[in-house]
């Protein structure tokens, strides 16, 4: 759980969730260390296996730029979005209560609801910073 716990940090800081018509929610990371990127790939890819095809996961180099992205969309996203907006710790509004993307969350969650277990309980003092 601190790897996720990190990995969520780090996602406010360098990250970006997304949502587009086209991917739905895409979760994107960058970082000009590749095994960084590879670490969280690795992590999130243990913690959310799922058996039916997914949306873009790569790692690729940014074009004209020292820094790689590692991005994923999808049903694989809204499931790694579901389980890590339940920690509690700090939260960057702006990324984690966005109303599309939770609305596609949603949806997701009714489709393939075996892909989203009991929800976990968000304690009443979660904290979220004010941007």
């Amino acid at each position: 759980e601190q790897s996720l716990a990190y990995i969520m940090g780090y996602l406010d800081g360098d990250g970006s969730i997304l949502f587009d018509k086209k991917r739905g929610i895409s979760i994107q990371f960058t970082s000009c260390s590749y095994k960084i990127l590879e670490w969280i790939s690795n992590t999130l890819e243990s913690c959310f296996k799922i058996d039916i095809r997914n949306k873009t996961r790569t790692i690729m180099k940014r074009p004209n730029s020292n820094c790689w992205l590692y991005q994923f969309s999808g049903l694989r996203a809204a499931i790694a979005f579901n389980y890590l907006s339940h920690f509690d710790v700090p939260k960057l509004p702006r990324k984690w209560l966005n109303s599309l993307v939770l609305d596609r969350v949603l949806q997701y969650k009714l489709k393939y609801p075996q892909y989203f277990p009991s929800p976990l309980e968000i304690p009443q003092n979660s904290t979220i910073i004010p941007v």
